[in-house]
């Protein structure tokens, strides 16, 4: 085991990057801007005051250190001159754990270290420092943590400290040790503004971005700014802004070093380098996220019709919402649009919810489902927010944190308790959710919809609800004043209020109903097994009429008719290919006897 920490000579660099050394300082990026809060800072800890810059990731906390150390290195005339030919070193609480195997070793490892700071005036740079809390105890032994060793030296100024940390951390480190917590001058490190970040970009993209010789044109760095601003908001400027251009300069820097001769010419980062960027970190469809690439209505709306019928007003709404938060005028503080869909069951409110994550996400894994029925007993607040003591397995705020870009289904939101409708209050009205534990979930890139079965008795029992006189048109069904007299004796008035738009689905036509099991037929032949024999499918006019005899049923809306094809057309066919009976390659037709399915090979047309 090495004893390096136990030579008189222990150096302070191997406890990890001393910031103020030249050679250090070479290999930083320059730091610019924020200089006014760089001197804050300095005259600060020239008066020998450790302490800890509390700011969310991303905010420049680290920038602000070095650009501190650079003034340091450099002797800038702005320094105090306590500061002048001090060092900065940089190190964690393993840095104090290292070699050691017995607690004789972490205490001798500790005060060699704590030795050489007095002696050389050196301040110790934590980052993440409240994990320092928790730190060499033993055997749950809280008093020899490391935090608590420090507390003496802190208090008599032996030794300084320069803390970084997250408000999260902030807090965790009050509860865990609020007396080390107090050794320190708490500095919050708030959020850069636009204008600002975008100076910080404009001043270090030259450096950046030449070794990997790429450009970048002012009007780019703005756009990568005001983008970071509109699609990451639980994020902080400026490292958000930071985060896309690196995604779009690291993947242009890959296409243009591909050659084997290196270009004589930079290559520039252009606009749909940023806007590539922010599709992949979000999922958005391109043509959301890019302002140049347009977006018709009527394509929004016949995407979704395609799997929804007969369902006009909910469709124009969900295609408003989205073309809203395409050109960016809906409220930024609130979600996208949250929408409450009433009606039976069985008429497309999840379906339309799928359909519209698959169109702005390209898939409906971006579907958040929630089953509110789970959360209607009197722990269903604890439930949803995912209190692991009452077993909740999941977890609200922290989906929606892993999660900030989707849609968000409420499923039978009649079922909740009064406590989890008042806790999404503040969801619908502020576009935001906070814990218990502090975390924030922040929602103005989330789409709610809410369903409800509350006036499906409203519209009878009558067989699928349309009318006799004609067997393709619409149903009949309850009043507007009836279906809203129901919603308003359910849900609260501010519930209610915080809807951007309540749609009442009605019952399906006969003419929906066989639309919908055509669809159905047609997921058949797309579904895995078909495709890999490479099979040709055929049903029947008879078989037709048969799924949807089988299919109709006055309660259960056009659910039935999916078992109706999984009873008639996918059981028979899988009987069939089971028995080896269908080849690969062969064209297969069901028909219906009246009692019975017949799959039957039929010559190739």
């Amino acid at each position: 085991m090495s004893r390096e920490y136990m030579n008189p000579d222990f150096n302070l660099a191997s406890l990890g990057r001393t910031l103020t050394d030249p050679a250090e300082q070479e290999r930083m990026s320059p730091v610019y801007g924020r200089d006014a809060r760089v001197q804050e800072l300095a005259d600060l800890v020239a008066f020998e005051n450790s302490v800890i810059l509390v700011g969310s990731p991303g905010s420049g906390k680290t920038a602000l250190l070095e650009r501190l150390s650079q003034w340091i290195a450099s002797d800038d005339p702005r320094l105090p001159v306590p500061l002048k030919q001090r060092m900065i070193v940089e190190c964690d609480h393993t840095a104090f754990q290292a070699y050691c195997t017995y607690v004789h070793d972490f205490e001798t490892r500790f005060r060699t270290i704590i030795n050489k700071c007095r002696s050389s005036k050196a301040f110790l740079l934590f980052d993440n420092v409240h994990l320092a809390a928790g730190a060499g105890a033993v055997d749950g032994n809280e008093d020899r943590t490391l935090a608590n060793m420090l507390m003496p030296y802190l208090g008599r100024r032996d030794v300084m400290l320069i803390g970084t940390t997250t408000p999260d951390g902030y807090q965790a480190l009050l509860r865990r040790s609020p007396g080390f917590a107090g050794k320190f001058v708490k500095w919050n490190v708030d959020d850069a503004g636009i204008a600002e970040t975008i100076e910080i970009v404009r001043s270090r993209c030259s450096h950046l971005l030449a070794r990997s010789r790429l450009t970048l044109d002012d009007a780019v760095i703005q756009e990568v700014v005001h983008a970071a601003d509109r699609f990451y908001p639980s994020k902080a400027f400026p490292g958000k802004a930071f985060d896309i251009l690196y995604e779009a300069a690291s993947r242009k820097s890959v296409r243009h070093d591909g050659t084997s001769e290196e270009p004589s010419f930079p290559s520039v980062v252009t606009s749909e380098d940023v806007f590539a960027a922010i599709q992949r970190q979000t999922g958005l469809d391109a043509r959301i996220v890019c302002p140049k690439l347009l977006l018709n209505r009527q394509e929004i709306v016949e995407c979704l019709q395609a799997t929804v019928f007969e369902q006009d007003e909910a469709v124009e709404a969900l295609t408003d919402a989205i073309l809203m938060f395409k050109v960016e005028l809906t409220d930024p503080d609130r979600p996208v649009g949250v929408f409450l869909f009433a009606g039976p069951t069985g008429v497309g409110k999840t379906e339309l919810a799928r359909q519209v994550a698959r169109y702005v996400f390209g898939t409906e894994k971006r579907l958040v489902r929630y089953d509110m029925s789970e959360y209607g007993g009197f722990d269903g607040i604890r439930g949803f927010l995912g209190d692991r003591k009452w077993g909740s397995q999941r977890d609200f705020v922290g989906e929606v944190m892993a999660r900030p870009f989707s849609v968000i289904l409420l499923d039978e939101i009649e079922k909740a308790t009064r406590e989890v409708q008042n806790l999404l209050l503040q969801a619908f009205g502020d576009g935001r959710l906070t814990d218990a534990r502090g975390r924030t979930a922040y929602l103005a890139n989330t789409i709610f919809i809410l369903t409800s079965n509350l006036t499906a008795d409203l519209y009878g029992t009558g067989r699928m609800g349309f009318s006799e006189s004609s067997e393709g048109g619409h149903c009949s069904g309850p009043s507007s004043e009836a279906l809203t007299k129901r919603m308003r004796a359910h849900f609260a008035p501010e519930f209610l209020n915080r809807i951007t738009k309540t749609i009442h689905f009605r019952p399906l036509s006969l003419e929906a109903i066989r639309r919908i099991a055509k669809k159905e037929l047609v997921r058949i032949a797309e579904r895995r097994g078909v495709r890999l024999r490479n099979l040709k499918l055929r049903v029947t006019p008879k078989l037709d009429e048969a799924i949807l005899a089988r299919g109709f049923h006055s309660e259960y809306g056009a659910r039935p008719v999916q078992r109706a094809v999984r009873e008639l057309v996918i059981a028979p066919l899988t009987a069939s290919i089971a028995a080896g009976e269908v080849p690969a390659g062969s064209q297969v037709e069901l028909d219906w006897d009246g009692h019975s399915v017949n799959v039957a090979l039929v010559p190739a047309a």
